[in-house]
């Protein structure tokens, strides 16, 4: 039988992440511009106060592919961010980045209830908050959609209910490999 006392702690490190990856999304989102530090900062702190260190392999790993996704989405013309440093192949910010490492590191706590379900409801899941998610930043003005929002909702939906199912295949192979 589970102890109160540790049921009790679960939901309050639970919470505590919770309110953590939102207002680091906030601040990586909204303050960017305005106060650059503060969402890497809150990154920073996330990753050390958090039990994810002995997992860090697969953090790094899904926000390398989440960032790779959102790298060619945006070397195709799909993402528009606005950069002070123009280039011929546009880039990511650093915010996004940050953001995939926060995003990540919620799939091993917070997160880790979701990818124990089905398949079909990780896929819907994360097919329906990822892009609620990018639909939020654009509405806030963090990048522009070159092509109608309509499309593009359709392409996040699929990329995301991906994730969906893939995410979850990577943490129980790394999990694995951790035991072993």
């Amino acid at each position: 039988m589970t102890s109160p006392t540790f049921v009790a702690n679960t939901r309050i490190v639970w919470l505590a992440e919770l309110v953590w990856f939102n207002a680091a999304w906030a601040s990586l989102v909204f303050g960017h511009q305005v106060m650059p530090w503060l969402g890497p900062v809150l990154v920073m702190m996330g990753v050390m106060f958090s039990k994810i260190r002995s997992q860090l392999r697969s953090v790094f790993v899904i926000a390398l592919i989440g960032c790779s996704i959102d790298q060619i989405l945006t070397a195709i013309g799909f993402f528009n961010f606005q950069s002070a440093q123009p280039s011929a192949v546009p880039t990511i910010p650093y915010w996004l980045v940050a953001l995939w490492l926060c995003f990540s590191a919620t799939l091993h706590s917070s997160l880790a209830w979701l990818v124990q379900k089905p398949p079909v409801v990780t896929m819907a899941a994360f097919g329906i908050s990822g892009p609620f998610s990018y639909w939020v930043a654009f509405k806030a003005g963090a990048y522009a959609l070159p092509h109608s929002l309509a499309i593009s909702m359709t392409v996040l939906v699929i990329v995301w209910a991906l994730f969906g199912w893939l995410f979850p295949r990577l943490l129980k192979h790394d999990s694995k490999q951790v035991r072993s």
